[in-house]
Parts: C-alpha cells; structure tokens; sequence
C-alpha cells in the first residue's frame, strides 16, 4: 500500500465515522448540552412564563458527587492482583505506581470529573493517556567559583556554558611578591559563568477528550477499544507546536492552507458555547501561531502487504501524512452510563429525563401564569356598540399600588376573576420527580450511596435493597469495568514500554526505587472503587465493634481464630477510616510467626529413618566423590602447576625489565644531579672570584694583564672540567645505543 493510498482510506472513514459535525450523534449530544445548559425551547410566548426547569442539569450534578466518591474516596483506584508467587511484590510496586501516575503526575479528580460528565451529558466520555518526553531548561548564574567548584559544575553533560569569565584569585603583583610561580604552573582563578541546564523527564499524561473531536467508525459495535478499526482524535495546533513536536519547517510548509475548521462549527461545540462572542471568533493569525488541525488516526491497514491488517498510528495534517507507524494498542478509554449492546454509542443520563424537562417546564409555566393572572386579573370595562369607552385606559393599564383608576360611569370597571387552579398541578410535579428518581436512581438522598455497596460484601448486599441506589451503583460498576480498566491497564503499558529511568514510589511507609520495564503486563486486575470508604461513623461503628470483639477472644486465649495480623487489619482499617493513608505511622505490621515445633518423638522416629537411608546413599556417594575427586585432583594440580610455571616465566621476566628500566633511570638522574651540581659549584665559585676582584679592583689595576691570563687560565680549567663531565654523560648513552 502507498501512502496516498493509505491517506485515502483515512479520509473515507473520517467521512462516515460516528461523531462527524453533521451527524445526526451531533446533533443529539448538541440537544442534551443545550438542556443541561437551560437553553430556551423555542416555545415560549412573549409576556407570559419563561421559566425552564433544571432536571437535566439537577440529574448530572447529584449523579457526579456519588459516582466520584465512588471512585476516589480510598485514593487507590486500581490494585493488580499476581498470577504466581514471584508476581507479588512487582504487582504491589505497580500498583502503588499507576495509583501515582494517576493521582499525583495527573490530576485524577479533574480527570474523573470531566470524564464522568461527558458521559452522563454527551452519552460517551473519552480519556488519551500516552508517554510524553519533555525537555525542561534552565538557566543558572554563579559568581566567584574557585577551579575546583567550576570544574565539577561543567563536568555534567546535562549543563552548557552560555557565558564565563575568569579573573586571577590574586593579583599578579601580589603573586609575585609572595612567591615564585614554578614554569607551567597556572595561577587560581575564580570564575563567573551563566549555564543552562538541560534535563529530560517523561511521564504518562492523560487528558480527556472532547466528544466533538473524537471519531470512530460505525462498524464498532463495543464499548472497550481494543479491537477498533478506525478512531481519531482531532485537535487544533499551531505551527509553532508542530514545529515543537519535531517536524521540520519543509513539513509544515507542505501541509500548506487548512480549511478543515468544521469541527469548531459543529452543533455541539457551539451548544458548549454560551456567549455569542465565543461562538464564532474571529481568527486572523499567521506566521507560528498559524492554526492547524492534527488529525490522529488509529486505523487497521494492510500497509506492508503481508495479507494481514496491523493497527497503525496515522497523523495527518491538510492533506499530507506526517507520521505512519505500527503501534500496539489503541490508547483511548470510553465510559457510557447506559450501555447499550452491540454499540459503541450509549444512553446518556440527560436524555432520560429531557422529556420530563419538557414537562416540568410546561407546568411551571401555566402554575406561574395562574398565579400572574389570579394576582394581576385582567380588567372588563364598559363600553358602547360605538367605541366608547367609560373609564380612563391609562389609568387600568398602570398597576401600582394606591393607584387611581377614573371612571365615566358607575361600574364602568369590574375585575375578570380567574380561578387559581395551580395547586392541583403540584402532585403532578411530584409524580414527575418520581419518575425521574425511578429511570436514573438519583435524587437529592442518593449523593449518600455507600460507595462500598458495588463491591460484592454483606454491605453491599444490605445497600442493594434500594432501588434508586442500585442504578447509580451499576452506572459505577459499568463505569469501572469498562473505561476505568482500559485507562488504568493503558498506564501499566505505557510505564513498561516507553519508561527509560527508575521511579521513587512509597511502599510500607519506605521510599523503594522500582523500574517498570521489568513489570509483566499481563496481570488480573481490580478496579477499586469505593476500597474502605463509605459511612465514615457508620463504618467505624462496625470496626469498633470488632476490635472489642477479637479483643475478647484475644484475652480468653483463643489465640486460633484471633492473632497479630487480625488486630493489625482492624487496626490498620480505623486509621485508614479517620483519613490516614500511611498507617505504617501508627501501626507496625507484625511479622509471620515461626511455625510451632513438631512433636519430638515423631521427629526423632522420622530423623532415625532418614539417617538410615541417607546413611546407605552417602556411603554410595562417598566412593563416588572420592574418584572423582581423587580425578580432579590430579588434573587441577596439573593445570595449576602449568599455570603457575607460565604466571612463574611471565613475572621474572617483567620483574627484570622492572629493573633494568629502574636502574637506568636511577643512573641517568644521578649523573644529571651531578653535573648539575658541578655546573653550581663552579658557578658560585666564579661569583664570589668576580666579587673579590671587584674589591680589589684598585689594587689589580696595575696588574691587569696578569689578572687577566689568570683568569683566563681559570676559565679555562672550567670548560675542561665541564667537558669531562659532559663527556662522562655522554658515554653510558653511546654504549646503550651500542649494545642495542
């Protein structure tokens, strides 16, 4: 496949894809974000009611505080269970790591929230998770750095020197007069230097979507994702952030004028928008800040030929593909509350209850145009067959209090009664509410659900009683089954396959470094929603009344149903009741006992027995071993006498060269002493010569000439001395170089 032919096939399922700005799923989730918004209905009638019930926006908003809580009360919302024994303690370490990528390097609450809220709203919710590898710089200034400081701060490879100066620790003039520099010595310097410090850190990042930029082909009939075989996120960039990404300008320059804008066109994106100046603004940037739609495609496609659809990772802007690459996963998770099989697309919680927003709306509108006319009632006034009329029209139209209507004739005016009828529209409201309660299960009581009722425990046994709490609660199990698992699994492979370094996470009250590219990804898990959380007194009511419980059978000795590791878990559930996270603070975990000791004389029957049979087996053991020792023996100590004769030759022979290179050295440094010395003596011997003819200069005027044979004869014996010495230098190299 080519990659025009690839870009084909991309654009053909962007066309038919679910989710496409001029679908009818568009115009669906544009209708139920214009309910929770309280958008007018169209209907209304100038100078009567306007008001617009909130059931949409009232079913959502106590729906969030209880699935929420459901899911973020215990603060571990995922645990992986081991396969095997050797799985025990990677499986806790990734445990604590997803939970920390989750929690702390994301921001989980806004995350749920906005997830959850799509879904209740728009029918589907969608999360990304993916590994993003960023490049932090920073820079740093530093003044009067000695060497050694300056050294050790440029020797990082992550640090680039942006500018530096150097300046002498003491002045020149100071240094000479203290001491003498030796030749080739350099002088201290301290050091201003300016650095940039770069540093690269990854993490997995994860964002919710919105519903108007994520596709997917109609084809998919699941809500998980796994198996999808077109979806696509499109998001608005900016050339300078395609540039940021790593593309080059020629690529950017390519993909030339964007006329993909229909997405911030769409009904449902303006129905978010509420201000009109929000809806349609104004865009003239150029240059970097020039927009761009980035189109993310997951699509499965035959690209290398081999028969067989791989699932690829296609990115594409205008109408050229800057990516193409084969990739494992999809990395998308969707949530629906109303799951409805065989589809992608579910029921949302705002469209089973727009028809009783509609109703609501209609009775509060004729109860509150009752009460209008049943307060302000609409006058009758006489009048003749001809038009005239016997009251003053501008004073009837004025309503204020104390006011003076004029009458032409007695009785001219007389007030149109109307019956106030509103209070038997009031059960009908009630009813309503009702039928609101029993097809979502949420009212203004059900923000208490215990979230530990999904789990499967006598508790949530006794919970399911309600009826109303039951939907809420399959809402969160449906929720956690589906999207909540694929995002939590979605991070585990992301750490295994794109993490490059260790991390620190806290495990049993200790920091351990753990690295995730040795985790299996094929673990059991379990979502926990709702893990130790609930009616705080009423649960603590429950752990007091076993504390005191095992406390009883603690002291009467019944050691056999109440130990150590029971009184640590209740104990460890009261902290964790009060709020506690890290409950090794008040609580030791107690280590496994040792086992009991066995019963004596059994042992010692059993011990007799082994020690008969192992008797017979050391005996057949020992001939054994002592052949094959007496065989090992005599060939190790003919392999080690041929090592140590070979390590024996090696070493005498370097021993040697050792020497004679030592000696040589020795003598050669000897000789330069001497001569050295020589050339020292005979120097100070003439300085002080010098000096004495200079104090006798008057004396010796007069006998120059023989002071000067003298001295030349002097200087003579000198250079015949240093010759010799030279000369005697000079012989040891000619007969090196002789031998050699």
């Amino acid at each position: 496949m080519e990659e025009r032919d690839l870009l084909s096939l991309v654009k053909s399922e962007e066309e038919a894809a679910l989710g496409h700005h001029s679908s009818e799923l568009a115009g669906d989730r544009a209708q139920s974000l214009e309910y929770y918004l309280q958008f007018p209905m169209g209907n209304e009638v100038e100078g009567e009611s306007q008001v617009i019930d909130s059931s949409v926006r009232d079913t959502v908003e106590w729906a969030l505080p209880a699935l929420i809580r459901v899911f973020a009360a215990s603060g571990r919302i995922v645990e992986f269970e081991p396969v095997g024994a050797e799985d025990v303690v990677p499986a806790d370490q990734a445990s604590d790591a997803v939970n920390y990528v989750f929690w702390k390097q994301n921001n989980g609450f806004l995350i749920l929230y906005e997830w959850f809220k799509d879904a209740l709203i728009s029918k589907n919710g969608v999360v990304k998770f993916y590994y993003e590898e960023k490049e932090q710089k920073r820079k740093e200034k530093y003044s009067g750095l000695t060497d050694e400081a300056f050294a050790m701060l440029v020797a990082d490879d992550n640090v680039e020197v942006l500018a530096h100066t150097a300046t002498p620790a003491i002045p020149p003039e100071q240094l000479q007069a203290s001491q003498q520099m030796q030749p080739g010595m350099q002088p201290p310097m301290l050091h201003d230097v300016e650095i940039e410090i770069v540093k690269q850190n990854g993490k997995v990042c994860i964002e919710t979507v919105p519903p108007e930029q994520f596709l997917i082909s109609p084809r998919h009939n699941s809500i998980l994702l796994d198996d999808c075989e077109f979806c696509e996120q499109r998001t608005r960039k900016t050339v300078s952030d395609l540039l940021e990404m790593g593309f080059s300008e020629q690529d950017v320059e390519d993909i030339g004028a964007d006329d993909d804008d229909y997405a911030e066109i769409s009904e449902e994106y303006l129905a978010r928008r509420i201000y009109s100046e929000e809806q349609f603004p104004e865009d003239e940037r150029q240059g970097a800040r020039r927009p761009i739609w980035l189109r993310e495609a997951y699509i499965k496609a035959d690209y290398d030929d081999d028969g067989i659809a791989e699932l690829r990772r296609v990115l594409v802007a205008g109408n050229k593909i800057l990516e193409n690459e084969e990739v494992d996963i999809v990395p998308f998770a969707a949530i629906t509350p109303n799951i409805m099989p065989h589809r992608f697309v579910g029921l949302s919680m705002a469209e089973e209850v727009m028809d009783i927003q509609q109703i609501k709306t209609t009775l509060w509108r004729q109860i509150l145009n009752n009460l209008y006319l049943s307060n302000h009632p609409r006058k009758a006034v006489l009048a003749s067959q001809g038009g005239q009329v016997f009251a003053n029209l501008d004073d009837l139209l004025n309503s204020r209090v104390g006011g003076v209507v004029r009458e032409y004739q007695p009785g001219a005016v007389r007030d149109l009664e109307t019956r106030f009828v509103a209070g038997h529209a009031y059960p009908m409201l009630e009813y309503i509410d009702q039928q609101r309660m029993n097809r979502t299960g949420v009212n203004q009581l059900s923000s208490g659900m215990d979230a530990d009722a999904i789990n499967k425990t006598a508790r949530g046994a006794l919970m399911a009683e309600n009826q109303q709490a039951q939907k809420i609660e399959l809402v969160a199990r449906i929720f956690a089954e589906t999207g909540v698992k694929q995002l939590m699994r979605g991070i585990l492979y992301m750490l295994n396959k794109y993490s490059m370094r260790e991390m620190m996470i806290r495990m049993h009250g200790q920091f351990v470094p753990v690295d995730p590219r040795n985790w299996d990804t094929q673990w059991d898990m379990t979502v926990n929603v709702g893990l130790g959380t609930g009616n705080k007194d009423q649960q603590l009511a429950h752990l007091m009344t076993i504390s005191q419980t095992q406390e009883k059978l603690f002291m009467a000795g019944k050691t056999n149903i109440v130990s150590d590791p029971q009184l640590y878990a209740t104990a460890k559930k009261i902290a964790e009741n009060a709020g506690y996270k890290h409950t090794e603070e008040f609580f030791m975990e107690p280590k496994q006992p040792a086992p009991p000791p066995p019963n004596p004389e059994a042992t010692k029957a059993q011990a007799q027995m082994q020690l008969e049979q192992f008797k017979v087996q050391a005996d057949q053991q020992k001939i054994q071993a002592e052949n094959q020792a007496e065989l090992q023996k005599k060939q190790i100590d003919s392999q080690t006498a041929i090592q140590v004769a070979n390590i024996h030759s090696v070493t005498q022979l370097e021993i040697e060269k050792m020497r004679i290179a030592s000696q040589d050295e020795m003598d050669k440094r000897k000789l330069r002493a001497e001569a050295e010395f020589k050339v020292y003596d005979a120097e100070n011997e003439a300085t002080i010569k010098q000096a004495e003819l200079s104090q006798k200069q008057r004396e010796m005027e007069r006998a120059h000439e023989s002071v000067k044979n003298a001295t030349d004869d002097a200087m003579n014996e000198m250079k015949s001395q240093i010759a010799q010495i030279l000369a005697t230098v000079k012989k040891p190299r000619r007969k090196e170089a002789s031998e050699s």
